[in-house]
């Protein structure tokens, strides 16, 4: 619905003057007494034309334009918000369901006389006949949140919610306020049915091969006391360890810890299973998967000193922390050297004054070495052994040095919260002189003498090429250690700072040229696994446009082949609906005529969220209802609903807006006025006169 009105931006008074200006054109032109070549109607008809086109023109000079107000009116919405997930499937058949399907439809058709309805799922709006009741988690707050974004500023009458008020992510739905009422339908059934439920697993998903693991296993039970329950762990088809429980009358949750062996190397799956019951509810939630990744061995790590030390404690309890590694210690008169290949060397004061057994193997053992300087550290020969700095040294004199962060510092990252811990940390002993660097290397920590931050480093990494070589210009960050203890009774910066200078050290570079790899190697079901591809040429430069086989191979053998091709714009491949289980992959490509693969492990996990709790959880609902302004219903109370929302008065939202529209900027107008000036000029003309 539209109403006009006009206005002026001058008095309308002015109209008068446009009137007297156009009769008074119009006069000197046609009065009545002239002599003219035509007869007194077409005089008239000339006379009506020059007065209006003149009353026009004048008329617009006084700026007139047109009110306009806009009304439209939008009808009230509901949303009928049905609760698609799997949980629903376990507790009612498929006439349960049917019936579930019709009550929407019904719903829907009921409120469409009065209202607009849009049917929708816990992720989308959907028909009807699509609700299928298969979807693996939900998020009831997500649901309402996405309403009340969609609908922002609209004319939501509310939204009713069938659910049995189970959700398992996101937060209560009752946390919120909506702006709309909520209208709940209880589905589901409160009394908690008599079952089996291995709820959780709990392991460490890296053991060593040869080592023992644990794998926890949560079992809750409802109605079954007085019986017993066996849980059982199997490999490939074969129960490897199995335990009777005896399920009591008031207890519910059972742990049970099994001890296995990792015996071979790569993911392994284990299948953690209750057996069934004859009157169990359902046996969905009877069974678990554990995915362990079993790896050959840790990265070896050698400190060799010439003396003990409290450094070597505190770095070897930093590294320790990290199960990856295995830390061994040489120590000549106290440990022996077992001659093999080392990840990274730890030489604390080496070389020194002391001669060290068979020292030339000790260093051909790892490409990666780690100096730490001290008072006993020959500089000499520390400034031939090492390829990064030489110190030229002034007598036997020291510093005490306190470190500082190097803010440009890019190898790896060091926390904001870290580097403020490590301010507060006390000084080490450095040798007092000149520091020259060799060639190209990080600084990681600076010097800072009393007061003054000097740009001499303490802490310097160089990872370029295969070796690898940091030095540490100070002994006494054993103190280091325990001040940040004393302050906040953590290692926290300490560790992070030794373990991340180890890793960087020790780990080797990949220069393969092909290389694919899944994004995450642990995914769920509803996921999918995504795949980064990087393609280099010979100088080691990344390049696109190759394409790629890809085959994944099941534990049950089957084979999925697929073909892609890397772009710029799009370097990964993702993939969709896989089943449970680990799964290999090769990949190949050919680049410059020779033909490069690459290949691994990933683990596609089932997600059972929907049936670690059946109990319908009505009392959510009758608050989320209470809170919202809506009410709460039973499934079988749904015709109450109707009759109450049928009752409710649901008013159209009406939107007005105005525009003001210049009289001036109407294009018909000037043709109007052409119209007219042809009219005149073509009447006069026709009648023998200009």
């Amino acid at each position: 619905m539209q109403d006009f009105e006009f206005l002026f931006s001058l008095s309308p008074w002015f109209i008068l003057l446009c009137l007297l200006a156009g009769l008074a054109y119009a006069w000197l032109l046609y009065k009545p007494a002239g002599k003219t070549p035509w007869s007194g109607t077409i005089n008239n008809i000339l006379f009506a034309i020059r007065f209006t086109l003149v009353f026009t023109l004048a008329l617009l000079l006084l700026g007139p334009y047109v009110k306009q107000l806009k009304r439209t009116f939008e009808e009230p919405v509901f949303v009928l918000a049905v609760d698609n997930s799997s949980s629903l499937s376990e507790i009612y058949d498929e006439e349960g369901l049917l019936q579930i399907r019709r009550e929407v439809e019904q719903l829907k058709e009921s409120l469409g006389e009065k209202t607009q309805v849009q049917v929708r799922s816990l992720s989308r709006e959907l028909p009807v006949d699509s609700l299928n009741f298969t979807e693996k988690s939900t998020n009831l707050s997500q649901l309402l949140a996405d309403v009340r974004n969609e609908y922002e500023n609209r004319n939501l009458a509310g939204v009713i919610l069938l659910s049995d008020g189970i959700y398992n992510r996101g937060t209560s739905p009752t946390y919120s306020p909506y702006g709309f009422p909520v209208y709940t339908v209880g589905l589901g059934d409160t009394i908690p049915q008599q079952d089996l439920n291995l709820k959780n697993l709990y392991y460490n998903k890296v053991a060593y091969q040869g080592n023992k693991f644990r794998i926890m296993a949560e079992l809750e039970q409802t109605g079954f006391a007085g019986e017993t329950a066996i849980v059982s762990v199997t490999r490939n088809g074969k129960t490897i360890n199995s335990k009777r429980i005896a399920l009591q009358e008031n207890k519910s949750l059972y742990e049970e810890e099994f001890i296995l062996e990792a015996e071979e190397e790569g993911l392994q799956h284990y299948v953690v299973s209750v057996g069934e019951k004859e009157k169990e509810f359902t046996l969905n939630n009877n069974s678990k998967h554990a995915y362990i990744e079993v790896i050959e061995g840790r990265q070896k790590i050698l400190i060799v000193a010439a003396t003990p030390h409290p450094d070597i404690k505190a770095i070897r309890s930093a590294i320790e922390k990290n199960r990856n590694y295995e830390v061994s210690l040489y120590i000549p008169g106290i440990n022996t050297f077992e001659p093999e290949k080392y990840d990274l060397l730890i030489l604390h004061q080496i070389p020194s004054g002391r001669q060290i057994p068979d020292f030339q193997n000790v260093l051909k053992s790892s490409n990666a070495h780690w100096y730490i300087v001290g008072r006993q550290t020959d500089i000499p020969r520390f400034n031939e052994q090492n390829p990064l700095l030489t110190i030229s040294r002034r007598g036997e004199e020291t510093d005490q040095v306190f470190p500082v962060f190097n803010s440009a510092f890019s190898l790896f990252t060091y926390e904001a919260e870290h580097i403020s811990q490590l301010r507060k940390y006390p000084p080490v002993k450095v040798p007092f002189g000149t520091i020259n660097l060799k060639g190209e290397a990080s600084i990681l920590l600076y010097q800072k003498v009393g007061n003054i931050e000097t740009q001499r480093p303490l802490l310097v990494l160089q990872s370029q090429g295969e070796k690898k070589t940091a030095v540490m210009l100070g002994e006494g960050m054993w103190q280091w250690r325990l001040q940040e203890w004393a302050q906040a009774e953590q290692f926290t910066a300490f560790d992070d700072l030794v373990l991340k200078t180890v890793q960087l050290l020790s780990t080797k570079e990949d220069k393969r040229k092909f290389r694919v790899y899944p994004v995450s190697r642990e995914v769920y079901d509803t996921e999918g696994v995504t795949f980064e591809t990087e393609v280099y040429n010979q100088l080691y430069e990344r390049i696109w446009g190759h394409k790629v086989n890809l085959t994944l191979t099941s534990e049950a053998g089957e084979q999925r082949n697929y073909s892609y091709v890397n772009t710029q714009s799009n370097p990964r491949f993702s993939i969709s609906q896989l089943p449970q289980g680990i799964y290999k992959y090769t990949a190949g490509t050919v680049v410059e005529g020779e033909t490069l693969t690459s290949g691994g492990e990933f683990t596609v996990n089932e997600l059972q969220l929907e049936s670690l709790s059946l109990t319908a959880n009505f009392n959510l609902l009758r608050s989320l209802a209470e809170k919202s302004g809506g009410a709460f219903y039973q499934l079988n109370q749904i015709n109450q609903l109707r009759e109450d929302l049928q009752q409710r008065e649901m008013k159209s939202t009406v939107y007005a807006e105005e525009d003001f529209l210049p009289v001036i900027n109407l294009e018909w107008l000037f043709f109007v006025f052409l119209l007219l000036i042809s009219s005149e000029w073509f009447i006069r003309k026709y009648n023998g006169s200009y």
